[in-house]
C-alpha cells in the first residue's frame, strides 16, 4: 500500500493531478505514461500506474462519479519480460560451497532458495518452528518485506501455505545452519530467542537478515566465481529442475506457491488471454464449431463428472 500511496504522490500527481475527474481523458493519461517513459521507468513500472489509476477510475465509476473508465482508452506501454536465466546445478552446486567458505549462512540461503524455490520475502521469513525434522519438510506461511527500513511479517504474496520437501542435502544444512547458530549465541553469551530466524546474524537470532543485504552477499558470491544474476534466478532453477526431473507443472506450481498454475509448450506460464487464445485455436482442430472459451472447459468437466455419477459435493 505504500508503494501505491508514494507512485500517486510522487509521479502522478504531479502531472494529471488538476484534472478534473469528469474533464480527464484517454490523451491525458498517455502524455503521463509518455512522461514516465521518458524519465527511463520501465514498461512494467508504467503499467503498474496504469493499473493502479485503472483500478481508481473503476471505483469512481462504480461510485457513479463518472459515466466511463478512461483509463480502458489509454494505451500504456507493452510489457517486456525480463530474460532471468535460471544457474545450472554445477553453479548452485559451486555457489554453495564457495559461500560456505566465507558466509555459510548464505550457502543456507542459497540451499533453501534452490530446494525450495521460495520467493526473497519468504526465504527471509523463515523460523525454525517452519522446519518439520521428522516429516523433512519446510513450511512456507510467511513473508518479509521493508518499508522506510521497517521490517514486518505478512502473508505470502498468494497468501497461500504450503509445505516443501527439503530432502537430505538441504536438511543437512539445516542442520549444520542450526549447531552454527547455537554456537554464535554461546560465543556472544547470548540466549537464543524462542523462535529464531534461521537467516539470522543477530546473537539471539530474533532479527532476520534483510532482503536487500543477502541479495547483494549472493552477488559478491557469484562474482568470486565467475558468475553473474539475481538470488530469484535461484526460483526459477528450482522450477527448471523440478520439471526436468519429472515432476508435473501443476505440482511444480504448487511447490512454488504460485497463485495461477496455468502453463503453456515448454512450461511457459501463459496469462488469460494467451489460454483464451490457445483454446480459440485448438478447438476447430477438434471438430468444435461453437465459440468456447477457457471457462466453458470448467462448465465441461463438470457436466462430465455429473454423467459419470459423481457426487455433486465431490465435484464442488
Amino acid at each position: 500500500m505504500h508503494g501505491y500511496r508514494r507512485i500517486g504522490k510522487v509521479n502522478i500527481k504531479p502531472v494529471i493531478g488538476t484534472a478534473r475527474l469528469d474533464k480527464l481523458t484517454g490523451q491525458d493519461l498517455d502524455r503521463l505514461y509518455r512522461h514516465l517513459s521518458q524519465r527511463r521507468l520501465s514498461p512494467a513500472s508504467v503499467r503498474r500506474h496504469h493499473a493502479l489509476i485503472h483500478a481508481a477510475l473503476a471505483r469512481a465509476v462504480k461510485w457513479g462519479m463518472v459515466p466511463a473508465n478512461v483509463a480502458d482508452r489509454a494505451t500504456p506501454p507493452k510489457a517486456e519480460r525480463p530474460d532471468i536465466t535460471a544457474p545450472g546445478v554445477d553453479e548452485v552446486q559451486r555457489l554453495i560451497a564457495a559461500a560456505e567458505k566465507t558466509d555459510p549462512l548464505l550457502a543456507t540461503a542459497i540451499a533453501i532458495g534452490a530446494v525450495t524455490g521460495a520467493r526473497r520475502g519468504e526465504l527471509h521469513a523463515r523460523r525454525w518452528s517452519d522446519v518439520d525434522w521428522q516429516r523433512r519438510v519446510l513450511r512456507i506461511a510467511r513473508s518479509l518485506t521493508v518499508i522506510r527500513q521497517q521490517v514486518t511479517e505478512g502473508p505470502t504474496k498468494t497468501h497461500q501455505v504450503r509445505q516443501v520437501a527439503i530432502g537430505d542435502l538441504l536438511g543437512d544444512l539445516l542442520v549444520a545452519r542450526r549447531d552454527q547458530q547455537d554456537i554464535y549465541a554461546q560465543q556472544m553469551q547470548a540466549r537464543l530467542c524462542d523462535d529464531p530466524y534461521v537467516l539470522s546474524r543477530s546473537a539471539d537470532g530474533s532479527q532476520p537478515c534483510l532482503p536487500d543485504g543477502l541479495s547483494q552477499a549472493y552477488k559478491r558470491v557469484a562474482r568470486s566465481i565467475g558468475l553473474s544474476g539475481h538470488l530469484h534466478g535461484l526460483r526459477h532453477f528450482a522450477a527448471t529442475t523440478a520439471i526436468a526431473g519429472g515432476m508435473d507443472v501443476p505440482t511444480v506450481a504448487g511447490r512454488l506457491g504460485r497463485a495461477d498454475p496455468v502453463w503453456g509448450a515448454g512450461g511457459a506460464r501463459m496469462d488469460r488471454y494467451a489460454a483464451d487464445r490457445t483454446v480459440k485455436r485448438l478447438a476447430p482442430r477438434a471438430g468444435i464449431t461453437k465459440t468456447i472459451s477457457p471457462h466453458s472447459l470448467r462448465h465441461s468437466f463438470m457436466t462430465a463428472q455429473f454423467y459419470a455419477g459423481v457426487p455433486i459435493r465431490d465435484v464442488q
